[in-house]
């Protein structure tokens, strides 16, 4: 049923992931439903809408993710893109950034049910965080994302490192002037679903 909802929304993307991410994927649907009612996970009204923003949405983001290597997410929120990516890229080691220490809960609630030794969770604000250097890649979404930010961002990445940066079109496009002075975009913004938000990718200029 979930894989079948899920495939309803992301289309043919969703046989490029092996069985077990799938079972984990509906885990974590059951999870975020369950939390939900409980806590303002996400604001998603419908299982329709929550399969489309929380689970399609990040894993059509999955393209610009390396097979191997280390991730941050930035204010991970109730989990989305980070945990649905997390669990389709096994291999790679992430750390999730949250504030708000009820989503933090959550966060590290769903690692531990799930499984996840990947996946490493911090209740901070991402400010006070001592910079991780060296990473693959920094993903951010619904948060705003200023010159200081992109600077530590810039500092934490490796040579090879990738920023996405998730958001609706109008926000990236007015983001977009500031990451072209310092970073080479290499997409964006694009539609992540044809009924979605917007992605925008950057390399760091060398």
């Amino acid at each position: 049923m979930f894989r079948a909802r899920l495939e309803k929304v992301l289309g043919p993307g969703v046989k490029q992931l092996p069985a077990v991410a799938l079972e984990r994927l509906e885990a974590l649907d059951g999870l975020v439903s369950r939390w939900g009612q409980g806590i303002r996970l996400v604001g998603f009204k419908t299982r329709g809408e929550r399969d489309r923003r929380y689970f399609a949405e990040a894993l059509a983001a999955l393209s610009w993710l390396p097979e191997h290597g280390r991730a941050l997410d930035i204010g991970s929120g109730g989990g989305s893109p980070a945990l649905p990516l997390a669990i389709a890229r096994p291999a790679v080691a992430w750390t999730l950034v949250e504030a708000n220490e009820r989503k933090a809960l959550f966060l590290r609630e769903a690692v531990r049910t799930l499984g996840l030794g990947n996946v490493h969770v911090i209740h901070d604000r991402y400010e006070n965080v001592e910079p991780e250097p060296a990473l693959d890649v920094v993903i951010v979404r619904g948060v705003a994302v200023g010159p200081d930010m992109l600077e530590k961002i810039a500092g934490q990445l490796a040579p090879t490192g990738r920023f996405l940066w998730i958001s609706s079109e109008v926000l990236l496009k007015a983001g977009r002037e500031e990451l072209e002075s310092r970073w080479a975009l290499c997409t964006g913004p694009m539609p992540l679903l044809r009924d979605g938000g917007f992605l925008l990718v950057a390399d760091v200029r060398s």
